[in-house]
């Protein structure tokens, strides 16, 4: 059975357009069920072909605030719970860790640990050392296979370990997965994802005092790296010759996203037949969280990360505008045309207009997420 939480964000858009005050469909289902937001504030949701749909947020909203709340669990130091003999044999090891959440322990908890959109996403980038590697988005958790050895990633933030060849060969493993999906952890103060909060301090000059700013167990974040807009060259700087295929993956994307934005309006279909495979590309920045390069500079990389999946919504973005243009009247073409062009410079304002073309407002959500990157990537470009 699905958790409730992936529940809760099938009832929603999914279009991550960040109009509601959340950076993400699955930041604002998560504040909605916990009473942080009403449903109402999400504005694609007044829309007459989401009315289905808002009713289910509602009902899941109604059920959720009768839980009862949670607490933090004890921070165990370096993460570490136990290391001990396996029952059936001493040369393997069994240990349980745990990815802190910059909660301390007996402080109230109410949401999940880890965003299991991003968890997923990125355990995918594990298969290298691993055999195999699985993860359930409606459960929130993940599986990794490598001989005998078998690890599981729950949903409160343990990592559990499975006839492991060596005490050293434990800490190594914990240290690799942290690395690669501490972006998923959940802050407290807001239900956003670490990777979505990154961006936003990048976007809005946010005062990251988010108590996720505290999380990690094996490595801590700087809060300072957090607060500066990230630039090609302060990558550079920081990370060196490893990050050059991070930087060149960037600009090709920012390049690609501009000329799909021109595109857009042209009016032309996208022509391009090759494009940068996301999952690829995701990873390219885990292998790079994971290198001896990126010790003591995560906060960075894991800029770099948010950068990323930025970029890739709004290519999503701005492809589902494309789309929708064939659908729209004289009107309503020639005021999506004045979005877009707002889009081009990143100045679009984050209000929904009002207007009565629905299809307006659709697209008008779509291409917020474009300027959101539009907006990074200028940034990035400020060397």
């Amino acid at each position: 059975m699905s958790s409730v939480w992936f529940r809760t964000w099938k009832s929603t858009p999914k279009i991550d357009c960040g109009l509601c005050g959340r950076p993400t469909c699955s930041s604002f289902s998560r504040a909605v069920l916990v009473g942080d937001l009403n449903v109402s504030a999400c504005p694609v949701l007044g829309l007459a072909e989401f009315v289905n749909v808002r009713k289910e947020l509602e009902t899941s909203r109604a059920r959720r605030m009768e839980s009862r709340p949670r607490t933090a669990p004890d921070r165990p130091k370096g993460g570490v719970l136990y290391t001990r003999p396996c029952k059936d044999t001493d040369e393997r090891l069994m240990a349980e860790f745990r990815v802190y959440n910059g909660i301390e322990p007996g402080e109230p908890v109410r949401f999940p640990e880890f965003d299991p959109g991003i968890l997923c996403d990125m355990m995918e980038c594990l298969h290298v050392p691993f055999e195999e590697v699985k993860c359930s988005r409606d459960l929130g958790y993940g599986r990794i296979k490598a001989s005998e050895m078998s690890i599981t990633v729950l949903q409160d933030g343990r990592v559990n370990m499975r006839r492991v060849a060596s005490k050293d060969l434990v800490s190594e493993i914990f240290e690799k997965i942290e690395r690669v999906i501490i972006g998923a952890v959940v802050c407290e103060c807001c239900g956003c994802d670490l990777l979505s909060i990154l961006a936003g301090c990048t976007i809005r000059e946010v005062d990251p005092s988010h108590p996720v700013f505290d999380a990690g167990s094996s490595f801590s974040l700087e809060k300072d790296i957090a607060r500066r807009p990230l630039t090609r060259g302060n990558l550079e700087s920081a990370v060196g010759s490893p990050a050059s295929m991070t930087m060149d993956m960037l600009d090709l994307l920012h390049d690609q996203l501009l000329w799909e934005i021109e595109q857009c309006m042209d009016g032309a279909p996208s022509q391009r037949s090759k494009e940068m495979d996301s999952d690829k590309a995701r990873c390219i920045v885990a292998d790079l969280m994971q290198s001896d390069a990126c010790k003591g500079k995560e906060t960075i990389v894991l800029k770099a990360l948010s950068l990323l999946r930025t970029v890739l919504a709004g290519l999503d973005g701005i492809k589902d505008v494309a789309f929708m243009q064939s659908q729209l009247g004289e009107d309503e073409h020639r005021i999506v045309q004045s979005y877009i062009e707002q889009v081009m410079d990143g100045v679009l304002t984050e209000v929904m207009p009002d207007t009565d073309y629905s299809r307006v407002m659709l697209s008008y959500a779509h291409l917020n997420k474009v300027n959101n990157a539009v907006r990074l990537l200028n940034r990035w470009d400020h060397s």
